[in-house]
């Protein structure tokens, strides 16, 4: 599976749409072309596709490297990825200690380049064993599980804490929540995420007690097929 990157907004950051259409300017400048698959292919061998604000990197180069790095700084982004949050890059401004290594601002795409084939190739060893947490996973989509009106077993309390925590140091708010119980893993809480009022920008989060461990567990999904249902409790103001 091909190592992906976030461009997460920052208060300083514009709507989703609007950083998208960065990048697909920045990719211009430097002489490729987004394909009608949203594919970009360019003249150094490098390759990436776009999905919003996620671009994956099928073949980093260095001018993939100059494209993820320019259209970063040019839209005040901070560069994650949130299935590795401790390997987050830091782009420009201050440092979110909750997301990103204690390593000094990347200044340049050459050491952006580095960087990233650094993380993508941690990303690839670390999803070729995933860790025993992730054996039972439940989906991001509640599907017909029983919806819950109150959680006796404290994990979506301390799930919530969890999730409110990720949205305070990323600028985002929950707009829709949901408790559920899950044949496999019992409880989980589910919480679309969104920057702002832009509903383009909606990541779905949810977050599980793994039986194999006993630790808590927050997946993330950018961009999910269909909101949560409107009935659930409405999220916190």
């Amino acid at each position: 599976m091909p190592f992906a990157v976030h461009l997460t907004g920052t208060p300083a950051s514009p709507a989703t749409a609007q950083v998208w259409s960065t990048i697909e300017h920045v990719v211009v400048a430097n002489g490729g072309h987004v394909r009608r698959d949203d594919e970009v292919r360019l003249r150094d061998g490098g390759r990436m596709h776009l999905s919003g604000n996620v671009v994956t990197l099928n073949r980093i180069s260095p001018i993939v490297c100059k494209i993820v790095f320019n259209a970063t700084v040019a839209t005040n982004t901070r560069l994650t990825n949130l299935d590795l949050p401790e390997l987050s890059l830091v782009m420009n401004g201050e440092a979110d200690r909750a997301f990103v290594d204690r390593s000094e601002p990347i200044q340049d795409a050459a050491r952006l380049c580095a960087r990233l084939k650094q993380v993508s190739r941690a990303w690839m060893t670390a999803m070729a064993t995933p860790p025993p947490e992730l054996m039972s996973a439940p989906s991001g989509d509640p599907g017909e599980e029983e919806v819950l009106d109150a959680d006796p077993t404290g994990v979506a309390a301390r799930c919530e804490e969890i999730l409110d925590q990720i949205t305070r140091h990323a600028s985002r708010r929950i707009v829709r929540r949901m408790v559920s119980r899950n044949l496999t893993v019992g409880v989980v809480l589910r919480a679309d995420i969104q920057a702002g009022d832009d509903p383009t920008s909606t990541q779905r989060d949810w977050c599980w007690q793994s039986p194999e461990t006993g630790k808590l567990v927050v997946s993330v999904a950018f961009n999910p097929p269909r909101p949560l249902p409107p009935r659930i409790q409405p999220a916190h103001p």
